[in-house]
């Protein structure tokens, strides 16, 4: 019962508060005891000021604000106060209790007890609040009730009586439906991410923070905590949405800006790796930065400037293959042996490539009626590989992983004597090829496995 925060302090407050939670930077309500003679002025719960994981002057310095200048490449800036507040602003607890009217009966007796304290009868205004009816049922919901007692705790206040009756029976009454509004939120976000059902929206997230907002007016420390960690995990959710859908190949700059504010969002709810250099942050940046070149180079190819002006773009959607080939020591000719297919991971900048596929080839015939020759050859296969933007020219580096290496022997019928070795499949490591389709690795024939590349792009 942490009663002491709702502090007491001397002055001559006597209206009853009307606020609604306010971002105020850097603020902390005073935390001063009663004093033992008579209370004189009471701070009201609702104006302590809301306050969200991390401080809005840490968001106006991240990188979050979209900067378009003419003929000239998109940048990413510091948001700013007057944006980073609006945003701060668009996550205000929208269902507080402290939105709440007080009831009618209720209402007319704070009415007459401000009245008779401003007549000097504080004494007739105590015995009036004390005398207050607190049923259940005179109240349109729990919240209503709670603001009742909480008003009722100030005027008493302002009275010269103790207020901590009805704080006591405020906080009373709302813990059990605060605990049951949480568990309900969490259960059903939960409930969400398994099934992919639906995604937090902001409203959504308001009304967590006005849980938490509520809890922590009344002293309910543990269950803030659990609504701002639900709070958090809703962001985070929210953010990873918009960023799966977010097609940095077709996106326009109002997507981008949608997905900036997300992320401003995100940050402000206390998701983790939004920091500069962080993996979330990075993750989120690559997507920005390739749709962001991707505008501005198609905004060059629009107005048939130079393309020297273009900056280094990867390709979009890539899907593809590796076919591998082998020059057959038996018969003397190439053959495919299998195809490793794979595609390109949008999230990655320098873009990745990730694949697998199968190889296998068996081969057995006489040669010349003096040679019997023979070739095995089975291995599964995985491959990543990365793009490269060497000084404007596009290449690609792979690195193939087979299970096993390929094999051949050949014996003599005459003499019984054999020759045997292998096709080293690992023997390449990693390899660069130029990111042309048809391209071919080795380039030259003098080599007993051979790699040919063929792709698609899309927009």
């Amino acid at each position: 019962m942490k009663w002491h925060t709702l502090a007491l302090i001397l002055g001559a407050s006597l209206g009853l508060c009307a606020c609604s939670p306010t971002i105020v930077e850097n603020s902390t309500p005073a935390v001063i005891a009663s004093p033992p003679s008579q209370i004189t002025s009471f701070t009201h719960p609702c104006s302590k000021p809301f306050a969200l994981p991390r401080e809005v002057n840490q968001l106006a310095i991240m990188p979050f604000a979209l900067q378009e200048k003419e003929e000239q490449p998109f940048q990413l800036i510091p948001l700013g106060e007057e944006q980073a507040i609006a945003i701060a602003n668009s996550l205000q607890p929208t269902a507080s209790l402290c939105a709440e009217m007080n009831s009618p009966k209720i209402k007319a007796i704070l009415e007459t007890a401000r009245q008779l304290h401003q007549q000097g009868k504080d004494e007739e205004a105590r015995k009036l609040l004390r005398a207050s009816p607190l049923s259940p049922g005179d109240t349109a919901n729990w919240r209503q009730g709670v603001r009742d007692r909480l008003d009722l705790a100030e005027v008493m206040a302002a009275a010269g009586g103790d207020p901590q009756d009805f704080l006591t029976s405020a906080q009373q009454l709302a813990q059990g439906e605060l605990a049951r509004e949480v568990s309900e939120l969490s259960t059903s976000l939960a409930g969400s991410q398994k099934t992919s059902s639906s995604t937090p929206d902001t409203s959504g997230i308001t009304a967590v923070l006005s849980l938490a907002y509520d809890a922590g007016i009344l002293g309910l420390d543990d269950l803030q905590t659990q609504a701002n960690q639900l709070a958090t995990q809703m962001g985070e959710q929210m953010l990873a949405a918009e960023l799966e859908d977010f097609d940095p190949c077709q996106s326009d700059k109002s997507a981008v800006v949608r997905l900036l504010n997300a992320e401003s969002q995100a940050y402000l709810l206390g998701v983790q790796g939004m920091e500069m250099d962080e993996p979330f942050y990075n993750q989120i940046r690559a997507r920005i930065t390739k749709a962001m070149n991707h505008q501005y180079n198609d905004l060059i190819r629009k107005r048939g400037l130079s393309p020297s002006l273009m900056l280094p773009e990867e390709p979009c959607h890539v899907r593809g293959s590796l076919e591998v080939r082998i020059f057959s020591v038996c018969s003397r000719q190439w053959s495919t042996i299998g195809r490793i297919e794979f595609e390109g991971d949008e999230d990655a900048i320098p873009m990745t490539l990730t694949g697998q596929g199968h190889i296998s080839f068996s081969e057995h015939r006489l040669i010349e009626g003096e040679l019997d020759c023979s070739i095995s050859i089975d291995a599964d296969v995985a491959l990543t590989g990365a793009f490269r933007n060497d000084q404007g020219v596009q290449r690609i580096e792979f690195t193939p992983q087979f299970s096993s290496d390929g094999h051949y022997q050949v014996t003599s019928k005459t003499t019984g004597m054999q020759s045997s070795g292998v096709y080293p499949f690992n023997g390449f490591g990693s390899f660069i090829m130029p990111w042309v389709d048809g391209s071919v690795f080795p380039p030259s024939e003098n080599h007993i496995i051979q790699y040919a590349l063929s792709f698609t792009t899309g927009e």
